[in-house]
């Protein structure tokens, strides 16, 4: 069976086609086209493997069949599959962001795979993969796309990441986050693994993590502005937190210009993109 969500253009990437009712089979199905597919409801009667050829498969229900995600697709949802296979190129973001991807069986994530990960995004839970049998990392990388607005992240914060019967493997080396002031690493145990944050310290002097902005600035006006973040209450749930947390996020070049236009005339605009989501300041 072949389910096309698409016209055979990448303007058809906009095509969501929604199933509720449930699939039966044996031979799983293949999914084709630049378009979304969403499962919902409950698809424990089809069997067999599902081949996503292409485009988004978001699975919110049950699915019966193992998958195995080919280059350049993404899966995503809350549901559960029978066994997972990423292919090089592939890339799973768990839940509706954020939210939890269940594997009943096992999960091969192959190198050059993406683990799109969303640190609670504020909505008081994070992604994670859980798989009943074994999870084999496989050199993947995990991607760190938002974090928590209302929680501080000076003195670190924890994410278990994958929960699994057994842990094989280790995800990619390579920095999950491209932040010039977060650091990232991953902890692994026989069935964890664990994504820590924390803002990067002075090696000099660790136990005092300031000043964290102003290392970026060049001007005096920047020092001013990133001095003035640095110094933003950090009560949990707090506006200010939330616009420290967006600068966070920021690389070098993202956080001078954020420094320079939250100094001038368009700070109010910049302050609310940068609440909105970092990535969306950009050095220009």
């Amino acid at each position: 069976m072949i389910i096309q969500v698409g016209d055979n253009s990448s303007d058809s990437a906009d095509y969501i086609a929604t199933i509720n009712a449930p699939l039966v089979g044996s031979n799983g199905f293949s999914k084709t086209d630049f378009g979304t597919l969403v499962l919902n409801g409950i698809n424990s009667g089809l069997t067999g493997t599902t081949w996503l050829n292409g485009g988004t498969l978001v699975v919110n229900g049950t699915l019966g069949t193992s998958v195995v995600a080919s280059e350049n697709t993404l899966l995503q949802g809350n549901g559960t599959v029978n066994e997972l296979v990423l292919e090089s190129g592939s890339t799973i973001a768990p839940g509706n962001s954020p939210g939890t991807f269940t594997v009943s069986g096992n999960m091969t994530m192959n190198a050059g795979s993406t683990y799109q990960f969303e640190a609670a995004a504020g909505k008081g839970h994070s992604d994670k993969i859980v798989v009943g049998g074994t999870a084999n990392l496989g050199g993947a990388t995990l991607k760190v796309s938002a974090l928590d607005s209302t929680i501080s992240y000076v003195n670190g914060q924890r994410y278990k990441v994958v929960e699994a019967g057994q842990i094989e493997g280790t995800l990619s080396s390579d920095l999950t986050i491209d932040s010039a002031f977060l650091g990232s690493t991953v902890e692994y145990s026989a069935t964890d693994a664990t994504l820590v944050l924390a803002v990067k310290t002075d090696p000099q002097d660790p136990t005092d993590p300031h000043p964290v902005f102003p290392k970026v600035a060049g001007t005096e006006n920047e020092r001013r502005t990133a001095s003035a973040l640095d110094q933003l209450d950090q009560t949990p749930g707090s506006a200010s937190l939330a616009l420290h947390n967006a600068v966070l996020m920021l690389n070098a070049d993202q956080a001078v210009h954020a420094f320079n236009q939250l100094s001038g005339e368009g700070q109010a605009s910049v302050r609310t993109a940068l609440l909105e989501g970092g990535s969306q300041v950009r050095a220009q």
